[in-house]
């Protein structure tokens, strides 16, 4: 209980370091509360740790996007979502959160077919709890166009 509750403080540590763009010092902290993490007993209930980890996971995954390591953020961002499928642990609206996020990743970087699959995962989710109405739906619906035109285009300039 004392590992989680320090890992959880370095975690909100390193949230507020990142409102003040201080990356360095808050990747630091989420690295260390990563590794007090690892020291964790198996005990521990499974949901706990993992909703820990995910905390951790995306905060470094913020940072990365934040300091234009993409790479290493969709890396991170992937490890999100993949924890989120393991284990039933956040819901739909949560899983659209980071796919959101790596679509945004996939823009920047012009990987117009990633940015087409994710965001055909994103509509998926969005029809289980959303109604057709909804904005963010079309919103969705219209990035969706978008980036199937810039796939079709495959220059990327105007995208």
């Amino acid at each position: 209980s004392a590992i989680m509750d320090q890992a959880s403080i370095m975690n909100n540590m390193a949230y507020t370091l990142i409102k003040f763009k201080q990356y360095d010092d808050a990747s630091d902290l989420v690295d260390a509360s990563f590794e007090l993490q690892q020291l964790l007993p198996g005990n521990l209930s499974m949901t706990a740790n993992s909703i820990m980890t995910l905390s951790t996971l995306s905060s470094m995954a913020f940072i990365y996007h934040r300091t234009k390591k993409y790479k290493q953020a969709m890396d991170t961002y992937t490890a999100c979502a993949q924890l989120q499928a393991k284990r039933a642990i956040h819901g739909d609206s949560d899983k659209v959160d980071i796919l959101k996020k790596m679509a945004s990743i996939a823009k920047k970087v012009k990987n117009h077919e990633k940015r087409v699959s994710l965001l055909r995962c994103i509509l998926l989710y969005q029809q289980t709890y959303l109604t057709e109405e909804d904005e963010e739906i079309w919103d969705t619906n219209a990035q969706l166009g978008e980036a199937l035109q810039c796939l079709a285009e495959m220059d990327g300039m105007s995208c």
